[in-house]
């Protein structure tokens, strides 16, 4: 996506994702889906997470907002864990279907998966494949996950690479030194 205009990100955490988007990318609304209060305050007070009117924080389950979600989002980026890891509603067939259904025609949906067994990394990876022809999983070679990129077409595995390793033009860091394989779903 050369210009998003519009993205969701589900788990706030401490607001990494959303301040990325909104420092690197001065066109872009955010809306931010956050089931616990006590993360979105923690976000804002100790985290600078900014109060701006390019960015909507939603206090409520991402799987609800999702199947809720009207359609047109540039990038979707999935990145929600509970103590237990990712929560089986943020990881089933029906929330990777819409948010298929929210993603533009041309638009990518990242999912960080970990703090999982190599199973369930499987069986969410089989799901997410199944949503989205243009799959692609990256594994870190220090970090025991994977990101899955999807998209609504096939894409090209060396178009992925290339991005990857010219991502020092949009993230802090020169991300590729941490890529270990990108690789089309199975």
């Amino acid at each position: 996506v050369k210009e998003p205009q519009r993205a969701l990100v589900i788990g706030l955490g401490g607001g990494a994702y959303p301040k990325l988007l909104l420092e690197r990318l001065p066109k872009i609304t955010v809306d931010a889906v956050e089931l616990d209060p006590v993360v979105v305050d923690a976000a804002r007070r100790f985290f600078d997470l900014p109060k701006t009117p390019r960015l909507a924080v939603h206090v409520q389950d991402g799987a609800a907002f999702l199947s809720r979600a009207r359609a047109g989002y540039d990038v979707v980026l999935l990145d929600a864990f509970s103590g237990d890891g990712i929560p089986p509603t943020l990881s089933s067939k029906a929330f990777f279907d819409d948010a298929r259904r929210v993603v533009a025609d041309r638009g990518v949906v990242v999912m960080n998966v970990a703090l999982v067994s190599d199973a369930d990394a499987d069986l969410i990876t089989q799901r997410f494949a199944a949503a989205f022809p243009g799959c692609v999983v990256v594994t870190g070679k220090a970090e025991d996950n994977r990101m899955l990129f999807g998209a609504r077409h096939p894409v090209d595995r060396d178009g992925i690479r290339v991005a990857a390793l010219t991502s020092s033009t949009f993230l802090p860091y020169d991300a590729h030194k941490d890529v270990e394989d990108i690789k089309p779903c199975p």
